[in-house]
């Protein structure tokens, strides 16, 4: 019975994890594609100043 607790503690544990990793991974990757098309925009803007 303790053996079987101790198991699903640990899964309940490394169920917690992945899913803050997913959550981390899946913010961090919105963030990084904010920044590009911020970049992009900023680019742009820069060619139109230009011409």
């Amino acid at each position: 019975m303790n053996f079987f607790k101790r198991k699903t503690t640990w899964f309940c544990v490394a169920a917690l994890i992945m899913i803050f990793a997913d959550w981390i991974y899946v913010n961090a990757y919105k963030t990084s594609s904010d920044i590009e098309t911020q970049m992009s925009q900023l680019v742009n803007d820069k060619d139109k100043a230009r011409i």
